[in-house]
């Protein structure tokens, strides 16, 4: 086996959501790792172990940020060496990345989420442009196996793929102590191809047989006047209370069932902090969601359009809580085992093994010393 490179100095492009933040933390603290400088345009609060450079400007418009970007990349190359440097999504910070790569032979990295995968499904020329970029980079990682699949596929070399754990902090999202008084929960983006229409064809069904059901929508978008719509036409208003934008975690401890009826996905969050929280997935067999939920293992998959078998999984569950207790503690064991922090870490080394990074590429313009301070007049460093 492979030993850790030692003393590594990483610099990090990431996406303008806190998705991407949530990988931080284990890459951060991973042992290897000396020195973390993450380029974002705004940090990640309560977080050790990483320094970000962050515009003194609204992140708006996104050309003005982009600019800024590249100049921040430039000058942080200017001003050290580092051994690696890592990316969240292909468009635009993997390509920033990798054109400062170009410059300066420090090994690259961009992990690509199931989303933007998906968004690429249905125009193959532009999905073959796409995975061309990725071609490019030293190391590749992916959410899940489906999405590992599609980087195979399109020609990505499985020495330069790696599937990158969630990397979750599972003594934050554990079961709690609270009743479980929501009988069906959902948590996610109100976006089409997250089928809220689905959504409220599987509670209306539920609702024939158990008129006092409870049920939670934690998420905001696009359709969410349309589900409130639909809800209020189907009789459902009193049944379904929707939070808006709002942290799901003490909903997902107080659910007995996570349902995901979702068109396309990739590995989303939701379903591993559920797990994590206690509740029992059923979701449609999409993406990589069988990665973690097992038939009658770890919860249910359902054929995307099959409406009578998310009712059926959920009815079967709801009547049954043993069974349903039997089924989320083997998710939770399941997904600490494989999301938790430290898997997250394993990854990482995998993803430096892949980067060769512990041969410390050096920048064309390097220095031996530490990376100094650099005051531009448009942001502070923070490091918190």
């Amino acid at each position: 086996m492979m030993t850790e490179p030692p003393n590594l100095r990483v610099l990090a492009f990431l996406r303008l959501d806190l998705l991407a933040g949530r990988y931080l933390p284990p890459l951060a603290n991973h042992p290897a790792v000396t020195d973390l400088h993450v380029v974002r345009h705004e940090p990640v609060q309560e977080m050790s172990g990483a320094t970000f450079h962050v515009p003194g400007f609204p992140p708006r418009p996104k050309l003005r940020l982009l600019a800024w970007y590249v100049w921040k990349a430039h000058q942080l190359l200017r001003s050290g060496r580092f051994d690696a440097m890592v990316s969240f999504t292909l468009v635009p910070y993997g390509m920033l990345a990798w054109l400062s790569s170009r410059f300066t032979g420090v090994p690259i990295h961009v992990h690509v989420p199931g989303g933007d995968i998906n968004a690429l499904t249905s125009r193959e020329l532009q999905a073959r442009t796409i995975a061309g970029m990725a071609s490019g980079f030293d190391c590749v990682s992916v959410t899940g196996s489906s999405d590992r699949a599609w980087m195979l596929e399109r020609g990505i070399p499985e020495s330069r793929l790696r599937i990158l754990s969630k990397g979750l902090d599972f003594d934050r999202f554990s079961p709690g102590n609270c009743a479980r008084d929501i009988d069906v929960l959902f948590v996610g983006r109100l976006h089409p191809e997250k089928r809220p229409d689905r959504l409220a064809q599987i509670l209306s069904q539920l609702k024939q047989t158990r008129p006092g059901l409870r049920a939670v929508v934690v998420g905001y978008g696009a359709e969410e006047g349309r589900l409130r719509q639909d809800l209020q036409s189907r009789g459902l208003t009193e049944n379904v209370v929707m939070t808006g934008r709002t942290d799901p975690l003490p909903y997902l401890q107080r659910a007995r069932v996570l349902l995901l009826p979702s068109e396309r996905e990739g590995l989303p969050h939701s379903i591993i902090e559920a797990m994590g929280c206690g509740a029992v997935c059923v979701a449609s067999d999409v993406g990589s969601n069988s990665d973690v939920v097992k038939e009658d293992q770890t919860g249910y998959l359902v054929t995307p359009e099959a409406i009578p078998d998310y009712v059926t999984r959920i009815e079967t569950l709801l009547r049954d809580e043993s069974l349903r207790q039997r089924l989320a503690d083997e998710a939770r064991k399941q997904v600490v085992a494989g999301h938790g922090y430290s898997a997250a870490q394993r990854c990482w080394t995998e993803i430096f093994q892949a980067l060769n990074a512990g041969k410390r590429h050096q920048t064309q313009l390097q220095s031996d010393g530490p990376i100094a301070p650099i005051h531009d007049g448009s942001e502070p460093e923070k490091r918190t």
